[in-house]
């Protein structure tokens, strides 16, 4: 499972749906389509030159995305899916210290070593990058935050292809109204949530709407009673959303 906060949410739903298959979850809250990109390969993630202590001891890191700009904060750039992580050989622990907003590296274990240098502008070899299976069925729910849908869609083919596998699952952001061109360009694997949301999750749920949920969906917004907050869905609408992504495993073929 690929994506932000909205991936938190079903994703242990989806773990007692699937008994018996292992479900690893690669979200943080926060990461956009290119963040999600980095952590699966999809799209570079470097950092700046540094020294690696021999002793296990954590050293400050600079990390940026593939137009070399900064990757400033966690928000940014969550550390599940990123961390446990391999620079310049060196496998070890990528975290963030919020009071600095800084990335801090520490090698993996206490073995003896070298102090190894980081001479270059290198790349980050992720945990979601390791442990990629071509047996792997990925879902993948990631915020778009270009401005044209192009560059969504080129983004959504790089994540496919690096991941090496041909199954997938894309779910249409909840909140964004363009499952139609990603229908258009990826077909049966598309689930369109936000469309699904704002005409039969409210039925399926055996909810009456509210006058505040038919001004939500006037909106094209999550209707108030499938929310835990302004932006994020509750209990009810992770269920559904599981229900959803199960049922389309099993269309393809994915899940018995």
């Amino acid at each position: 499972c690929w994506g932000d906060s909205h991936t938190q949410g079903y994703d242990d739903d989806l773990r007692e749906a699937l008994t018996g298959q292992i479900v690893r979850s690669y979200a943080s809250g926060g990461d956009l389509c290119e963040h999600v990109a980095m952590k699966m390969g999809a799209a570079a993630l470097y950092v700046d030159p540094f020294v690696i202590p021999a002793a296990k001891q954590s050293v400050r890191i600079v990390l940026r995305g593939e137009d070399l700009e900064p990757v400033d904060s966690l928000a940014d750039l969550g550390t599940e899916g990123l961390s446990t992580a391999v620079i310049g050989g060196v496998k070890g622990h990528i975290s963030y210290n919020e009071d600095e907003d800084a990335y801090y590296f520490t090698r993996a274990d206490n073995a003896p070593y070298e102090e190894t240098a980081v001479n270059r502008i290198t790349r980050v070899i992720t945990k979601g990058m390791s442990d990629l299976k071509k047996s792997d069925v990925h879902i993948i729910c990631a915020y778009d935050e270009y401005e044209n849908i192009d560059t969504y869609v080129d983004m959504l083919h790089r994540m496919i292809e690096a991941t090496e596998s041909d199954k997938y699952v894309i779910l249409v952001y909840p909140y964004a109204n363009y499952g139609e061109a990603l229908t258009a360009e990826f077909g049966e694997h598309v689930v369109d949530t936000h469309t699904y949301f704002m005409t039969q999750a409210l039925t399926d749920a055996g909810i009456e709407p509210t006058e505040q949920d038919l001004e939500d969906i006037a909106n094209s917004y999550v209707p108030e009673s499938l929310r835990s907050d302004d932006e994020h869905g509750n209990s009810i609408f992770n269920k559904l959303l599981t229900d959803l992504i199960v049922s389309k495993l099993t269309e393809l073929g994915y899940i018995a």
